[in-house]
């Protein structure tokens, strides 16, 4: 049975979950997993850019 992994946000420029290439799917790791993306897509995105603006600041 393949676990699943809810993704809530892409990351365009370094994302590694489906957005410049998606470790998840790759055939040689020997755990494999279903994916679903967009879950809370707006609420997420904005947890992530207020986290970082706090890193920064």
């Amino acid at each position: 049975m393949k676990k699943k992994v809810y993704i809530g946000c892409m990351n365009p420029k370094a994302g590694c979950a489906g957005s410049i290439m998606n470790l998840l799917e790759v055939d040689a790791f020997n755990h494999q997993v279903e994916s679903e993306k967009g879950i809370l897509e707006e609420e997420c995105s904005n947890l992530l850019k207020e986290f970082f603006k706090k890193l920064r600041g």
